[in-house]
């Protein structure tokens, strides 16, 4: 439908009193002239003049006829919903996992939704720390991790030639990532505003107290190196979670896959991995309040190189009914070449701070021991372990 639109050259006030004044100029000044002439030839040129008069105020008012067509075809509504394992945690109404309660929703608002799909197309998209376009959600909570952030971006980038109208980002919330994937998502979010100008409506699950009388311990959000060297100590980060708890003890570790001498063919064995004065591949961790999430680091060193199935584990509890979430399971891969140098040096040594720098090479770890120096330096002692075979 068009729309009139008046953007006069002037001001109102001095449009509408110039106007006035041009119909008073002919009203007044301009009968007097044509009083000679009969009466229909003197209403004719007194309406002429008037005409003239109104067609130069609607020149002043710049008027314009603006017509609007919406491309209904052409909009997107995108529907992000986090697949990550956190979403698995049931701590929703009646026992639902967070990622049935996004699915709830959706079904919930089949109506709605399919009002919102005559008007634009809707474009489901899985998150957790990579996008994966879906047909439709499923139940699948198998993500490593929950990057939010670097969901923004990407789809910031993320040019389908299609007008967006708007994201539904449905989320625990629980953001979890380092390194590259490490993008704060209220960064992401305000250059997703800047750049795109489309709103983005969030929708929380999960819940900050306890929902339920079950004990539960978990291991989410593991990050390690797909990639080590032997005999580098390689960390392993993750989150552990514990519900209906309190006071309990609980013990992390690390399994690592053990070959089969049989040869292949034959189903390897996951097995403890032995404490070492460069790892800490296990810990017993004291659970405080009812619902408790922290924080882990735990570590090994690979002897060998090849590719090993590695797990974090925390060791089911006595009454603890579900026990698929307790362990995380990742393949790495080790590479020979893997280097371990013990430096000795004197306390405050000049070359300390180049020397160090041999860290950031991924085949090289770098273990540092200082010594006094000048004339205490007879009295320095060196911890023989050092120099046990194989330790370096």
């Amino acid at each position: 439908m068009p729309e009139l639109l008046l953007e006069p050259i002037w001001s109102w006030p001095l449009v509408i009193l110039t106007g006035v004044g041009l119909i008073a100029v002919v009203l007044i000044s301009y009968p007097s002239r044509v009083a000679s002439q009969p009466a229909g030839w003197r209403r004719l040129l007194i309406g002429l003049r008037l005409l003239g008069a109104i067609l130069l105020i609607l020149a002043l008012l710049r008027p314009a006829l603006r017509y609007s067509d919406v491309d209904r075809q052409a909009a997107q509504m995108i529907v992000l919903s986090d697949v990550s394992r956190s979403m698995s945690t049931a701590d929703g109404p009646g026992g639902l996992t967070r990622r049935e309660a996004v699915l709830k929703v959706l079904k919930d608002a089949d109506g709605e939704l399919a009002e919102l799909a005559e008007e634009a197309e809707l474009r489901f998209v899985d998150f957790a720390d990579e996008l994966t376009p879906v047909d439709q959600p499923g139940e699948s909570t198998e993500g490593r991790l929950t990057a939010i952030g670097k969901a923004l971006d990407e789809l910031r980038r993320d040019d389908p030639g299609k007008r967006l109208v708007g994201i539904l980002l449905m989320s625990d919330g629980a953001e979890r990532t380092i390194g590259e994937g490490a993008i704060d998502p209220r960064t992401a979010a305000r250059r997703f505003a800047e750049e795109r100008g489309v709103p983005i409506h969030t929708l929380t699950f999960g819940s900050s107290e306890l929902t339920g009388a079950g004990l539960d311990f978990a291991v989410e959000d593991v990050v390690v190196d797909p990639v080590a060297y032997e005999k580098k100590t390689v960390p392993v980060r993750f989150q552990f979670r514990a519900v209906g708890a309190a006071g309990r003890t609980a013990k992390l570790r690390l399994l690592i896959e053990k070959q089969s001498a049989a040869g292949l063919g034959v189903k390897s064995t996951m097995v403890e991995i032995p404490l070492s004065a460069d790892s800490k591949p296990f810990e017993e961790v004291e659970v405080r309040g009812n619902r408790s999430v922290q924080q882990r680091e735990l570590s090994f060193v690979a002897d060998h190189a090849g590719e090993y199935k590695l797990a974090v584990e925390v060791v089911p509890a006595e009454g603890e009914l579900k026990q698929t979430n307790n362990r995380y399971e990742t393949v790495i891969t080790v590479l020979k070449g893997g280097l371990k140098v013990a430096y000795i040096d004197v306390v405050r040594s000049v070359e300390q701070k180049f020397v160090s720098r041999l860290n950031e090479n991924a085949r090289i770890q770098l273990e540092t021991f200082l010594v006094p120096g000048g004339k205490e330096s007879d009295q320095a002692r060196i911890d023989p372990s050092i120099f046990a075979p194989g330790r370096f």
